[in-house]
């Protein structure tokens, strides 16, 4: 029996690693989709582990933002930095000299604030509602042509963050068994809606 395990949220780490045990001890051949691998350390190394951090990482929304946010200032107070700096030894550490570089540095203390504050209190929140659409994205393109689908027996979606995965896969195979929780007697499986 091939089982798909889609755990990319791992918050529950020790229901996750339950239902695996009781898959492999069974005889089945499982792969975990995942976001990281070292959220993972005590993990059956007969586990197939597709990690995906990475491939979101470079999706282009959180790029942009790293781009705009934070890359982008950080390069202009480096040249603003130089800039100043240049000028100071040429005047010979002037007080004006001085004075600029402080503001340039308090400037930039000023935007590495606002920045950690626009990250953590706008972006995150808008990123969040986006997410499970960009983990499909990443996943379309990076696990499902990783794994034989027509091969896999089951599909156990083990979080939250993992439903959006699991349902576009049971729409496009509905003949699969996409499923909630372990079959250990009757499982909630997901609708067969197209």
């Amino acid at each position: 029996m091939n089982v798909l395990c889609l755990a990319l949220g791992g918050n529950r780490p020790q229901a996750v690693r339950s239902d695996l045990e009781h898959l492999l001890d069974s005889g089945a051949d499982v792969t975990l989709v995942t976001l990281r691998r070292d959220r993972w350390k005590e993990l059956d190394p007969r586990v197939g582990v597709i990690e995906i951090a990475s491939a979101e990482g470079r999706h282009p929304l959180p790029r942009l933002e790293r781009q705009v946010v934070f890359r982008g200032p950080a390069a202009v107070f480096r040249v603003l930095r130089r800039l100043v700096g240049r000028l100071a030894t040429r005047r010979g550490g002037s007080r004006p000299a001085r004075l600029a570089m402080r503001g340039v540095a308090a400037g930039q203390a000023t935007w590495e604030r606002g920045a950690r504050a626009f990250h953590k209190r706008v972006f995150l929140r808008l990123y969040g509602t986006a997410r499970p659409w960009i983990l499909w994205r990443v996943s379309r393109r990076l696990v499902l042509p990783r794994v034989d689908l027509a091969r896999t027996d089951l599909v156990l979606v083990m979080d939250s963050q993992s439903i959006p995965l699991g349902w576009h896969i049971a729409r496009d195979h509905p003949d699969l068994d996409v499923s909630f929780s372990l079959d250990r007697g009757g499982g909630q499986h997901i609708a067969q809606s197209a």
